[in-house]
């Protein structure tokens, strides 16, 4: 099959696979798989906490026994939920509740994203198919980096007015004649500038030197010392490039249209800070958010003895009462911007950044987190908590919490397996109370298939980056009891 005739085939079973994906996303996302009281979880929840975090031991793999163990588990979280969620201390726990409504505001937000951007973004096969011909393309490259910008400058013109070679500078900067070489594809490349160049519009010629380059704190020289572009692809391989680059780029008009939207939401707008007591809370914040990611709301959730508690964030008690900024005529005081941060964490634009940067970067974040706040103003004017998506989003992570902070009860003693059995004995008896309510659909978990790769999802940029909650370890059990069906 020649190449031609490969793409015509391949768009054909990309536009068969996009369809079809679709239809399922659909129905699995409204697919009840147990009905436990009035909780429920779907097919998609299902397969989503069993495949986007990370499980433990007993419950890794993809056979029916892990299959069992992942359903039980998730119907015991349910039960704890049920059983505790009306008399559980969390409900008087400040922390708590705002880390529920920002995870419950983050949906509606996602929803206003999609419904006002990437509903209404479109992309020319042409487009798609022109930007997998670059995409197929990968490069031989000589590089070097140098420390100052001074240096960087001093390297341009020499080889810019004296023609000096790459080789012979690299010799003379390092005193090493064996210049670094490698091999980049667009998908291994790294760094956002030098992607730019090379898979951009310009045509790009052998031997051209490139830079300087501002990476992190480096500056950055490449020449190019050959291309080559991969031709023989399976059709399936090709549909998938297509799916997947199609995505890309609709993302990109996506952002394209709600960056417009967010200009116009945002005219008029303007925050204007507290300067003093700006530095003064940068200067108390920066120990902390320096050096990591802080982001999510609570640390190590992953840990199930964790209980709602924001990282360990300073309290600055002297200053709490003060005005931080104000936005649109109302004053926003330091405690009234902490309560904020528990329901949407700072995000950074930047990581691993130094302290000298924290000031800027966290002038940056604040002013996105007031952004969030006008949009999902917005949302709540569209009634979108009212969908049931966002019902389930902040039931799933509701009953998931509360699960959590209560069986973490059972593991305060020295004697870890008799927790357990105190934990599995609670489990049992919680199964007895509300066996008549818990009402699967076996028919569709038999058509259920796990896979057996280990992943850890995030929403990469979001206030709570965690796709799903940690898988909860619950019982290890790996038969399925006989309960009325639907």
């Amino acid at each position: 099959m020649n190449f031609q005739k490969i793409k015509i085939f391949a768009l054909i079973v990309a536009a068969i696979l996009s369809l079809s994906f679709a239809v399922f996303a659909q129905t699995a996302a409204e697919k009840i798989l147990v009905g436990i009281g009035e909780k429920t979880i779907t097919v998609e929840e299902f397969i989503n906490r069993a495949e986007l975090t990370p499980r433990p031991s007993y419950a890794k793999g993809n056979s029916n026994a892990v299959k069992n163990i992942v359903l039980n588990s998730l119907i015991a979280e349910k039960l704890i939920a049920l059983d505790k969620e009306n008399n559980t201390e969390l409900n008087n726990d400040r922390k708590y509740l705002n880390f529920i409504k920002g995870r419950k505001e983050q949906k509606m937000r996602e929803i206003l994203y999609r419904e006002t951007a990437y509903d209404k973004a479109s992309v020319d096969s042409s487009e798609v198919i022109k930007e997998l011909e670059k995409n197929s393309v990968s490069y031989t490259i000589e590089y070097f980096t140098v420390p100052t910008e001074e240096t960087a400058k001093e390297i341009k013109q020499k080889i810019g007015l004296r023609g000096a070679s790459f080789e012979k500078i690299y010799y003379e900067y390092t005193g090493d004649k064996n210049i670094p070489e490698k091999e980049i594809t667009r998908n291994n490349i790294g760094i956002d500038e030098l992607e730019k160049i090379l898979y951009g519009e310009r045509k790009i010629r052998k031997y051209e030197i490139l830079g300087p380059i501002k990476v992190n704190d480096r500056f950055l020289f490449v020449k190019i010392i050959n291309w080559k572009k991969e031709n023989t692809l399976s059709a399936s391989e090709y549909a998938r490039r297509f799916n997947k680059t199609s995505g890309d780029l609709r993302k990109a008009e996506a952002d394209k249209i709600y960056a417009a939207f967010i200009k116009k939401t945002m005219k008029g707008k303007k925050i204007e800070f507290n300067d003093k007591i700006f530095f003064k809370l940068a200067e108390i914040l920066a120990p902390f958010y320096v050096g990591g990611d802080k982001g999510g709301g609570w640390k190590n959730f992953s840990d199930e003895a964790e209980t709602a508690n924001p990282s360990g964030l300073p309290e600055p008690e002297n200053i709490k009462g003060e005005t931080f900024y104000t936005i649109d005529g109302e004053k926003i005081t330091v405690e009234d911007f902490l309560n904020e941060i528990e329901k949407h964490p700072l995000v950074f634009r930047k990581s691993g950044f130094a302290e000298k940067e924290f000031p800027a970067l966290f002038r940056l974040s604040v002013a996105d987190m007031v952004r969030d706040k006008f949009l999902t103003d917005i949302a709540y004017e569209r009634k979108l908590d009212q969908r049931s998506e966002v019902k389930r989003e902040t039931e799933m992570w509701k009953d998931a919490v509360i699960s959590l902070y209560e069986s973490g009860k059972f593991s305060s003693g020295s004697n870890s397996s008799q927790i357990s059995s105190a934990l599995s004995a609670y489990i049992v008896e919680l199964n007895k109370k509300y066996k008549n309510r818990i009402k699967p659909d076996y028919n569709e978990f038999e058509k259920i298939r796990l896979t057996d790769v280990d992943l850890f999802a995030v929403e990469k940029g979001a206030p709570f980056p965690a796709v799903v909650p940690p898988f909860p370890k619950l019982t290890k059990k790996q038969n399925i009891d006989d309960y009325k069906t639907k």
